[in-house]
C-alpha cells in the first residue's frame, strides 16, 4: 500500500544583534527554486529568503522583543516542510493497536527563510554595517540549503520505520513524523550551526580589527576563518 503524508517543522532562532539595514522591507524575487535529485526521489522547493525590518520605536512594547541590554535583534527562521510518499511493507494488529512498518519512496521538501530585524531608526552607520554582515551570513548559508536538505533526505531511503497507533492511519502518521523529524533536524543542525559559528567569528573579527574592511569583506573573512577551523565548504552566492 502506498500513501503520502505532509509534515511541517521549523527552526526559529534569535540573533541578538546590534542593528541591521535601516531600510524598508527587502524582498527577493517571487520565484520558487526547485531542485530534483537523480531519480526524482527527492524534490526540493526553495522559496527566496525574505528580509524585513521593524523599527523598535514602532513596537507597542520593545521589552517583549529585546532582552535587557540588547540594542537590536535579528529573528530568523529556517522552515522545512516535508511531503513523504511511502510503502507499507507490514502491518499487524497487536491488540489494541496497529503496528506498521513503512519505507519512504519519495520526499518533497519545501524550504523558506524569513528574517525579521528589529532596530532603532537612529542606529549609527557602523551598527547598520554590522547587521548587514549578519544578514549576508544568513543569505550565504541559505544559498546551500538545497544541498544540505538533499543530503539529509538521502539518509532515510532503503530503511524501514515503525510506529504504532489506534488505527493504521495514525500509526503511519507517527512513522512519517519520525522520518520528517530526521530530515529537517539534520538540515537545521547544519544550517544553524554554520550561522552561529560564522557569526561568532564575525563578532570576534570586529572586536580585534582596528582597520575594519567593508561588511562584505568582513563576511568573507569570517567564512574563510570558519572553513579553516572546521574544513566545511560554503557557497559564495546568495539564494
Amino acid at each position: 500500500m502506498r500513501l503520502q503524508i505532509e509534515n511541517r517543522f521549523r527552526q526559529i532562532s534569535r540573533l541578538p544583534l546590534y542593528t541591521v539595514l535601516a531600510s524598508a522591507v527587502v524582498l527577493s524575487t517571487l520565484a520558487v527554486l526547485t531542485a530534483c535529485s537523480p531519480g526524482s526521489r527527492i524534490i526540493i522547493n526553495k522559496a527566496p529568503m525574505q528580509v524585513s525590518t521593524k523599527y523598535i520605536e514602532d513596537l507597542p512594547d520593545k521589552t517583549k522583543i529585546l532582552k535587557h541590554g540588547e540594542e537590536a535583534l535579528t529573528s530568523w527562521s529556517f522552515g522545512c516542510t516535508t511531503d513523504i510518499a511511502f510503502d507499507i511493507t507490514q502491518q499487524d494488529l497487536i491488540d489494541p493497536d496497529y503496528l506498521v512498518t513503512i519505507k519512504p519512496t519519495s520526499v518533497k521538501i519545501s524550504l523558506d527563510a524569513p528574517i525579521t530585524i528589529y532596530i532603532s531608526k537612529d542606529a549609527p552607520e557602523e551598527v547598520v554595517d554590522h547587521e548587514n554582515s549578519h544578514v549576508l551570513i544568513c543569505k550565504r548559508v541559505y544559498a546551500d540549503a538545497e544541498k544540505v536538505a538533499s543530503n539529509s533526505a538521502k539518509n532515510v531511503f532503503d530503511r524501514s520505520f515503525q510506529a504504532s497507533g489506534k488505527t493504521v492511519k495514525e500509526a503511519c502518521a507517527k512513522a512519517v513524523e519520525s522520518i520528517s523529524d530526521e530530515i529537517c533536524q539534520g538540515y537545521h543542525l547544519v544550517t544553524v550551526e554554520k550561522i552561529n559559528r560564522v557569526s561568532e567569528v564575525l563578532d570576534d573579527l570586529e572586536e580585534r580589527l582596528t582597520d575594519k574592511p567593508s561588511h562584505e569583506q568582513l563576511v568573507e573573512q569570517a567564512f574563510s576563518k570558519y572553513i579553516e577551523l572546521t574544513g566545511a565548504e560554503t557557497s559564495k552566492g546568495s539564494e
